[in-house]
C-alpha cells in the first residue's frame, strides 16, 4: 500500500518467513528501526492497513504495482519477490515496454551485449549464414551459424562460427540468430550492409524490424530474437540495409560462410553459444523463453497431457504395453481430427 508524498512513498512494512525460499509467506511487522509512528500516517492508508503497525518511506521510482490489485504497489528492499499474475497482464507490460518512447543511453554506459567481442568500425560488409540439420539427418537438431565481417577494400577482418541451443529449431531461426549475432558485435553508429542468401530472413526483417513495431509480432515464431535485433539496433544507432545473394551464385564470401556454418556441427572444440535475448520482455515456461506463438505454445502442452493422462489409463497399464501402440500414427491422427473442421460420428 503506499501513500505518495513527492518523490516518496509510504509503505506498510511485510517480512518474509524465509531468506531464500520466493514462496515463502509474509507476516505485517510488527515495528522496526525505520518505522514511522502510526500517528503520523494518513486516515486514508490506516482504514486500508487496519492491520499493519509498522510504516515506512521508500523512494517511488523503486515500486511496482502488483499485477492482479489496483492501487497496490510492492517495494522489494533485501530479496527478490515472486508475484503471480495473468497473461492479460503480461501482455500489457509487454506492449507497454515495445510502444514506450526510444530511450537514448548515455555514451559512456555500458550496453547490454551477447558477445564480448567488437568489430572495428571500418566493417562495411557482414555475410551471414545459418545452418540447420533436422533429426532425420541427425541424432538431435542441430543449428549453427556464421558470419563475416568485409571492410569497404573487401577484406575480411573477422569470421566467427559456432552451435546455438536446438530449443525451436529450425532453418530461419538459425538465420535470424547469425543475424542477431553480427549486429551484437558492431560498434555504436556503423551503417553496415548484411548479405544473405535468405529471402525469408529478409522479408521478415522489412515487417518486423526496419519499420514501427506491430503487435502481430509477437504472433510469430522467433519474436524474441527480432525484439532482439531492434533492441540493438535502436542502443547502438546502427543502420543496416539486407541485401540479397543468390544461393548458388558462386559468390566466393557467401560460399565461405556458408561452408563455416555447415563446418560449426562437427567442430567438437566449439562451446555452445546460448541464445542470449535482448528483448524488453520475455515469458518463461519452466525456466524456458517462449519464443513462438503464446496461444499456440500453451495449445501444445495441454495436448501433451491429455496425451499423458491417456497413456496412464488403467487398461493401458493392465491389460498392455503402451510400447504395442503406434504414437506416432495415433498423434498424427490425432492432429488431423483435431485441425479438421468436420466432426465425423
Amino acid at each position: 500500500m503506499k501513500n505518495v508524498r513527492k518523490r516518496f512513498s509510504l509503505i506498510s512494512h511485510w517480512i518474509a518467513s524465509s531468506v531464500d525460499d520466493l514462496l515463502s509467506e509474509f507476516t505485517a511487522c510488527q515495528g522496526c528501526a525505520s518505522a514511522i509512528l502510526r500517528s503520523s500516517t494518513s486516515k486514508t492508508l490506516l482504514k486500508r492497513c487496519p492491520s499493519e503497525k509498522c510504516f515506512s518511506y521508500v523512494p517511488s521510482s523503486t515500486l511496482i504495482r502488483y499485477p492482479t490489485k489496483p492501487c497496490t504497489y510492492i517495494h522489494a528492499d533485501t530479496r527478490s519477490v515472486l508475484l503471480s499474475t495473468s497473461l492479460g497482464y503480461a501482455k500489457s507490460l509487454l506492449l507497454f515496454h515495445l510502444f514506450a518512447p526510444v530511450r537514448l543511453f548515455p555514451m559512456n554506459k555500458q550496453v547490454s551485449r551477447i558477445s564480448d567481442i567488437q568489430l572495428l568500425s571500418s566493417v562495411s560488409t557482414l555475410y551471414i549464414d545459418g545452418s540447420f540439420l533436422p533429426l532425420s539427418s541427425h541424432s538431435i537438431p542441430s543449428m549453427a551459424y556464421a558470419w563475416t565481417a568485409i571492410n569497404s577494400d573487401g577484406f575480411i577482418l573477422e569470421s566467427h562460427y559456432n552451435t546455438i541451443p536446438s530449443l525451436f529449431s529450425s532453418a530461419l531461426r538459425s538465420e535470424i540468430f547469425a543475424l542477431l549475432h553480427g549486429l551484437d558485435f558492431l560498434s555504436r553508429n556503423s551503417k553496415i550492409t548484411v548479405t544473405t542468401d535468405c529471402a525469408q530472413l529478409i522479408s521478415l526483417w522489412s515487417t518486423y524490424v526496419d519499420a514501427p513495431f506491430i503487435p502481430r509480432m509477437l504472433k510469430e515464431s522467433n519474436h524474441l530474437l527480432w525484439s532482439s535485433a531492434r533492441a540493438i539496433i535502436s542502443q547502438k544507432s546502427l543502420e543496416v540495409t539486407l541485401i540479397k545473394v543468390p544461393a548458388h551464385a558462386d559468390d566466393s564470401l557467401n560460399n565461405h560462410v556458408d561452408d563455416l556454418a555447415k563446418a560449426a556441427h562437427t567442430n567438437s572444440h566449439l562451446s555452445l553459444q546460448l541464445s542470449a535475448l535482448l528483448a524488453p520482455c520475455i515469458l518463461y515456461f519452466n525456466s524456458l523463453p517462449v519464443d513462438m506463438n503464446i496461444r499456440k505454445f500453451i495449445g501444445d502442452i495441454f495436448d501433451a497431457k491429455n496425451l499423458l493422462t491417456l497413456a496412464l489409463l488403467p487398461r493401458f497399464n493392465f491389460n498392455s504395453s503402451i510400447s504395442n501402440i503406434d504414437w506416432a500414427y495415433f498423434i498424427g491422427y490425432a492432429s488431423d481430427t483435431h485441425n479438421s473442421s468436420e466432426t465425423k460420428a
